[in-house]
């Protein structure tokens, strides 16, 4: 059998049910085309289960990434304003506009900004949390943790604690919620 990881999913950003009988772990970087596309099919797959599945995000910015560091502190800041529903639409603004932050300087600051905005959050608390990077060992303590299980790039995924090494299509992935519920 495959080994199952123990996933501490407390206190993490999330949406879906309390109490599932899935839970996806979702190991995401805010400059990864990848995580963007994976983010919209769990969020079709949580819609179709929306009594089974829960889908709990953890950052995993790389270093190629210099503004996926600062995206991660500027949304972590707004979960802690916010809570889910500020989070996710945090996210949901920032992914789509990847190569606004890919570029960094006035533009990637402009579209934190904006996303603070849509979120409801406090743009100067998030601004001196991203310039003070307040989240950032929180952040790295995560992907320290992590590093162990050999996930070399985002996005990666445990599904009730069973490491996903593939990468995943739609259909693989809904296979795989339905073994597990």
């Amino acid at each position: 059998p495959e080994p199952r990881y123990q996933v501490d999913i407390t206190g993490q950003p999330s949406f879906g049910p309390r109490h599932p009988t899935v839970t996806i772990a979702f190991l995401g970087d805010y400059l990864s085309p990848d995580t963007a596309k994976m983010l919209t099919t769990l969020t079709a797959i949580q819609r179709r289960y929306p009594r089974d599945v829960k889908v709990v995000w953890f950052d995993q910015p790389r270093r190629t990434h210099a503004q996926a560091m600062r995206a991660a502190v500027a949304g972590w800041e707004v979960f802690q304003q916010r809570g889910n529903a500020g989070f996710w639409r945090f996210v949901r603004y920032v992914l789509p506009r990847q190569a606004r932050l890919r570029q960094g300087g006035r533009g990637a600051e402009t579209l934190l900004r904006q996303a603070t905005r849509t979120a409801r959050a406090d743009g100067r608390r998030v601004r001196v949390a991203v310039s003070r990077l307040t989240h950032q060992p929180l952040i790295q303590g995560w992907f320290r943790k992590r590093k162990h299980l050999a996930f070399w790039r985002p996005p990666g995924l445990f599904i009730n604690g069973r490491l996903i090494r593939e990468r995943l299509v739609r259909q693989r992935l809904e296979t795989l919620v339905r073994q597990e519920r």
